[in-house]
């Protein structure tokens, strides 16, 4: 029995034995993750000031594309900007000369119903002059004959 104990005993100390052993694997394993990851950690911070020079500098090549691409835009603007005062300053011409058609038909119809209200005068009147003309052709006939009489 006491063999046994002892077998016993042995093999906890060898069980014991095995977990810290395992437990000093573990921690050790850790211990390099951590190491590993500080590694990484710093590498990323050494990194980062090129990754934001480099992302700045292509940042700065972008704008610098936007802008040789706007210049022709900006050119041709420059150039149609004449062209386009200069039409309309002909649509402005055109205005003023629709304008200045219009107000010349006004006048022509003014003029027209003038003339029209002077033509219905004038055949107003016709009758009246014709009745005097012959009131005064007969005056002059009634003289004549007065005359001849006398």
């Amino acid at each position: 029995m006491l063999v046994s104990v002892l077998a016993a005993c042995g093999k906890e100390k060898i069980v014991a034995s095995a977990l810290f052993a395992a437990a000093a694997a573990a921690t050790a394993a850790a211990a390099a993750a951590v190491t590993a990851a500080a590694a990484a950690a710093a590498e990323q911070v050494q990194l980062l000031p090129q990754f934001l020079l480099t992302t700045t500098v292509v940042s700065l090549l972008l704008q610098q594309q936007q802008l040789q691409q706007q210049q022709p835009q900006q050119q041709q603007q420059q150039q149609q900007q004449p062209q386009q005062q200069q039409q309309q300053q002909q649509v402005v011409i055109w205005q003023q000369q629709q304008q200045q058609q219009q107000q010349q038909q006004q006048q022509q119809q003014q003029q027209q119903q003038q003339q029209q209200q002077q033509q219905q005068q004038q055949q107003q009147q016709q009758p009246q002059q014709q009745q005097q003309q012959q009131q005064g052709v007969r005056g002059i006939d009634r003289c004549a004959a007065n005359n001849r009489e006398r």
